[in-house]
C-alpha cells in the first residue's frame, strides 16, 4: 500500500508553502533529473534514503526522455506516432515505482512532465497534443495517489510568444479541473517567466534557474532581477529550481567548478533576494546518473564527476543541511528582502561580493548574508541597543557572539575568525 504522500498547498500569505494540516513546509529538493529514467530499485532506494536523512524534502526528476537518457532502460512512458501517442504501460508502473518510493521515503515528488529545449534537435520536441494527452494521464494517474507538485515544462525558452502561447494551452488543458494541484514552469537560465504564467490559474508558484553562469549578468540576475523585486507584486512562493550545480564548470570560465561555497553563496542569496519558501541543490553526479565513471550527458561538455554515488554525500549538502537547521531557528515564514537596511553594499561593484539582507515586518529579527570576511555596516533603524546579535557559520551552524558597534546613526559588525573563514550570516534579534 505504501506510505501517504504529503499534500502541499500554499500558505495565506501566498509567500511559503505548507502541509494540508497547515504546517510551514520548506522546499529543500534534489535535482534528480535522470534518476528515474536511469536508476534501478536498489539505487533509489539508496538515494532516497540518503537525500531524507540529509533533510530533503522534494525531488525534482524528468518524466520523460530528454538530453542526458534517451533511451531509458524501463522504456519511454509515450511516443509519438503520426497522428497519435502510444503509451507503454510497463514503462508508467516502473515510474509509479519511483513514486511511490518518493513518498514512502517521506519527500514530495517533483516530475517535469516535459522537459523542452534544443529546437534544432527534434527528439525533443514533442506536440502540443502530445504534450497535453501525456499530462492529463500523469493527472489522472498520480494525483491522488502521490501528490506530486507538478513542473510542467523543463528548462525551455518560454518567452518568445509562440511559447507562451503553446504553454498556456498546454497548461490550460492539463490542469483543467484541477484547482487544487500546485504546478509551475522550470524555465531556462537567467530567464523570467513569472509575470508571463502570473495569472495562468494553474501556476501556483513562481520558478527560476538562476543556472550555472559566473559572470556579473548571470550573478545580477539572481542578486537584482525580478526575482528579487517581483515578489511584492506577485503573491506566490518563488523558489530558484536550478542554481550552481556542485561541481559543475561555468558557462564563462571552464577553469571554474563549483564548489561547497558557491552552493552557500547562492542558498542564501536565494533564500534572502526573496521572501524564502525553498532552493533546490543539484551536483553533476545526481542529475546526469552515470552508472559508469566516464559518461557525460549531451551538450555538457565533460560535466561527468564519477558515478552517481559520488554525488550522494558531499560538501556542499553538508552546508546546505546547515542552512535549514539555521532557517528554522528564525521566523523564516515572515522574513522579507530588506537590503535597503545596507548602508553599503561591496556587490555594486563586485557582484560576487554582494550582501544580502531579510527582516521581519517589526524588525524584531534581522538577518544579513556576507559572502566575504570583513565589516557589515547597517543604517540607523537598527542602530538600536535592545539588538542581540550573534554570527551564525554557515558552514558548520555554530554560532558566536558579536558585538554591535553604534556610531553615528550607524551599526556595524566585524566577522570573526581567521579571513579565510569566508562567509558569515549575523542575526539580529530584538
Amino acid at each position: 500500500m505504501g506510505s501517504t504522500p504529503t499534500k502541499l498547498t500554499i500558505a495565506e500569505s501566498g509567500r511559503h508553502f505548507q502541509t494540508a494540516e497547515g504546517k510551514p513546509f520548506v522546499w529543500v529538493a534534489d535535482t534528480g533529473w535522470n534518476a528515474a529514467l536511469r536508476g534501478d530499485r536498489p539505487a533509489w532506494e539508496r538515494y532516497l534514503r540518503t537525500r531524507r536523512e540529509q533533510g530533503f524534502t522534494v525531488i525534482q526528476f524528468v518524466a520523460t526522455p530528454w538530453r542526458g537518457c534517451k533511451e531509458p532502460p524501463h522504456g519511454p512512458l509515450f511516443r509519438e506516432s503520426d497522428n497519435d501517442v502510444e503509451f507503454d504501460d510497463a514503462a508508467w508502473e516502473k515510474m509509479e515505482e519511483w513514486l511511490q518510493l518518493i513518498v514512502d521515503h517521506d519527500m514530495v515528488p517533483a516530475p517535469v512532465m516535459v522537459w523542452d529545449n534544443n529546437p534544432d534537435e527534434p527528439f525533443f520536441k514533442f506536440r502540443t497534443d502530445t504534450c497535453i494527452a501525456a499530462g492529463r494521464r500523469m493527472l489522472e494517474r498520480w494525483k491522488e495517489r502521490f501528490q506530486p507538485v507538478w513542473i510542467l515544462g523543463g528548462d525551455g525558452n518560454y518567452r518568445p510568444r509562440h511559447q507562451i502561447r503553446k504553454w498556456k494551452e498546454i497548461g490550460r488543458a492539463v490542469f483543467d479541473g484541477h484547482d487544487d494541484v500546485l504546478a509551475t514552469m522550470h524555465p531556462c537560465g537567467v530567464s523570467w517567466v513569472g509575470d508571463i504564467f502570473a495569472d495562468e490559474p494553474w501556476y501556483s508558484f513562481v520558478g527560476i534557474q538562476s543556472g550555472h553562469g559566473s559572470d556579473p549578468v548571470s550573478l545580477r540576475f539572481l542578486l537584482n532581477g525580478p526575482y528579487t523585486t517581483r515578489w511584492e507584486s506577485i503573491r506566490k512562493p518563488f523558489v530558484n529550481l536550478e542554481p550552481n550545480y556542485e561541481f559543475a564548470q561555468s558557462y564563462q570560465d571552464r577553469s571554474l567548478h563549483y564548489n561547497a561555497c558557491h552552493i552557500r553563496r547562492a542558498t542564501w542569496w536565494s533564500l534572502l533576494g526573496a521572501p524564502p519558501a525553498g532552493i533546490t541543490y543539484g551536483s553533476n553526479p545526481i542529475w546526469i546518473w552515470p552508472l559508469e565513471r566516464y559518461e557525460f550527458a549531451e551538450g555538457h561538455g565533460r560535466w561527468g564527476s564519477g558515478r552517481w554515488t559520488t554525488g550522494l554525500e558531499t560538501e556542499g549538502i553538508d552546508h546546505l543541511t546547515v542552512a535549514f537547521e539555521l532557517l528554522n531557528g528564525l521566523p523564516w515564514t515572515e522574513l522579507l528582502p530588506a537590503d535597503h537596511l545596507l548602508a553599503s553594499q561591496p556587490g555594486w561593484i563586485e557582484p560576487e561580493h554582494a550582501c544580502k539582507a531579510a527582516a521581519t515586518p517589526d524588525r524584531s529579527t534581522v538577518v544579513v548574508y556576507t559572502p566575504l570576511p570583513g565589516k557589515i555596516r547597517l543604517l540607523g533603524e537598527v542602530a538600536d541597543e535592545s539588538y542581540r546579535a550573534t554570527w551564525a557559520n554557515p558552514r558548520n551552524g555554530q554560532i558566536e557572539a558579536c558585538r554591535l558597534s553604534l556610531d553615528s546613526g550607524l551599526c556595524e559588525a566585524e566577522t570573526p575568525g581567521d579571513p579565510l573563514d569566508h562567509d558569515w550570516l549575523l542575526i539580529l534579534r530584538k
